[in-house]
């Protein structure tokens, strides 16, 4: 009986063990575009002081694009969009987390597209994707960091699929190769 008390417990607890589930990790391609003459540096942080605030995630620094591939930085409310021009004047907008669509963790990842325009504006736009989507990263170049996955680049760092970029091999994508209406 003792025997059977023991097997007992012990199952109980690799039933517990093997039952225990991590929470899905949610990844984002956080595309950048600059339409300000000069270089931008753009990140996402938390509201505050703009000398004191918690910097959350490098959004790039760059003169006309800039794409962070595949970013498992835990996103949540409040956050801002903040970037300072060649002129270094700060500017923030509030991130709307509710213009992010349901997401099937599994199988989607979040493509979140910045648009910096002169005169202190910054459009915010987002969509689910496959996380095996690659077309929004290809004209980024070298401005491009990869996490991991199927958007990683021929050299493990850069620009995704360098071999598309450079007719090396056909593209694997009909139709166009952005997101109508996004420009």
């Amino acid at each position: 009986m003792r025997q059977f008390m023991s097997l007992s417990v012990l199952l109980l607890m690799l039933m517990g063990c093997a039952g225990s589930r991590h929470p899905p990790r949610v990844y984002y391609d956080l595309e950048s575009i600059n339409h300000i003459p000069g270089m931008i540096w753009a990140s996402l942080m938390r509201p505050g002081d703009s000398l004191s605030r918690e910097h959350v995630q490098m959004l790039g620094s760059f003169g006309t694009s800039a794409i962070e591939i595949a970013s498992s930085t835990v996103l949540d409310s409040p956050l801002i969009v903040a970037w300072y021009d060649r002129d270094h004047i700060d500017h923030t907008r509030p991130f709307p987390f509710q213009i992010l669509p349901p997401l099937d963790t599994a199988n989607q990842k979040y493509h979140i597209r910045f648009t910096f325009y002169p005169g202190d504006s910054v459009r915010i736009q987002a969509r689910a994707v496959a996380k095996s989507d690659c077309r929004h990263t290809i004209r980024h170049g070298a401005t491009a960091l990869a996490a991991f996955g199927p958007c990683v680049s021929d050299w493990g760092y850069s620009n995704t699929l360098d071999s598309v970029a450079k007719g090396l091999i056909l593209h694997p994508w009909k139709g166009p190769m952005d997101i109508h209406g996004w420009d």
